[in-house]
């Protein structure tokens, strides 16, 4: 099967996706400890996408001592 797929359909498409900005920890999305986060930018535009959490040394802490509870 083939499909056309028009640009405004792929743009409408588009504005409807919701990033996760979080950081995955424990089964869980949570927020850095700290409370940052950081833009990421889509390369292709260098327009911002989202503000992503800014995990740092006590969410690595955290995200460690669950795989190791999980494992």
């Amino acid at each position: 099967m083939n499909f056309k797929l028009e640009k405004a359909a792929i743009q409408k498409a588009v504005a409807k996706l919701k990033f996760r900005t979080q950081a995955f920890i424990d089964g869980k999305f949570t927020n850095a400890q700290s409370g940052k986060t950081f833009t990421t930018e889509n390369p292709a535009t260098g327009k911002p996408l989202a503000q992503i959490a800014a995990g740092d040394a006590s969410d690595v802490d955290r995200a460690v001592k669950a795989a190791r509870r999980a494992f």
